[in-house]
């Protein structure tokens, strides 16, 4: 199956928080979290989960 999206922060370290423009990630993503950051996702404005640096992929 392949991936149909892949969600990195591209930008300076200076930034503190940033928030990815596409709201729904189901199915067929990766996420890359390099190693100077910490990714949260959110659900109804609640964190649910933090992802240290890495590779994620979810099908």
């Amino acid at each position: 199956m392949p991936i149909q999206q892949v969600v990195k922060y591209e930008g300076d370290n200076s930034t503190f928080v940033w928030k990815h423009p596409a709201e729904d990630f189901n199915t067929n993503f990766q996420f890359i979290v390099h190693e100077s950051q910490e990714a949260v996702f959110f659900l109804n404005g609640q964190p649910m989960d933090l992802f240290g640096s890495g590779k994620y992929t979810y099908f």
